[in-house]
């Protein structure tokens, strides 16, 4: 069984990212490395250059469980967007006052979710009129 290796960016640099074997250490991060990638010529030399800095594991860990808080994603409670997205069609609201009530992870959520594809530059108002022309087929079937 291979050992794990930690490595973190030196205090000075912004990111290290070797293309070949795809190791990206961020600022801040430290990641967890087997012993062959650990021995890779690029990691040897971004080792010996100060690039990166083999640290310990307690590191690993620590830093993992303080920024995952902030930084993931909210998980889309997808029935009460649902929810609240009929509630305001029934009252015959227009997508521009539709879009206001929700962020645009909801809307992407709901849409994936009626099998649209949300595209990178859709706005909100986008979003709104994509799934109200969706809910509007699914009612004339």
């Amino acid at each position: 069984m291979a050992s794990k290796r930690y490595v973190k960016l030196n205090p000075k640099a912004s990111i290290f990212y070797d293309q070949a074997s795809k190791i990206k250490v961020l600022r801040k991060d430290v990641v967890e490395l087997t012993d062959k990638q650990f021995n890779l010529r690029v990691i040897k030399a971004a080792l010996a250059n100060g690039y990166l800095i083999e640290t310990k594991a307690e590191e690993f860990k620590a830093p993992s469980s303080k920024e995952s808080s902030p930084a993931p994603k909210k998980e889309v409670d997808l029935e009460a967007v649902r929810k609240k997205f009929d509630e305001l069609v029934e009252a015959e609201e227009a997508p521009e006052k539709i879009k206001e009530q929700f962020n645009t992870e909801e809307l992407k959520a709901l849409a994936i979710s009626l099998e649209i594809e949300p595209e990178e530059g859709d706005t909100k108002l986008d979003l709104v009129n994509a799934i109200l022309d969706e809910l509007k087929d699914e009612d004339d079937e």
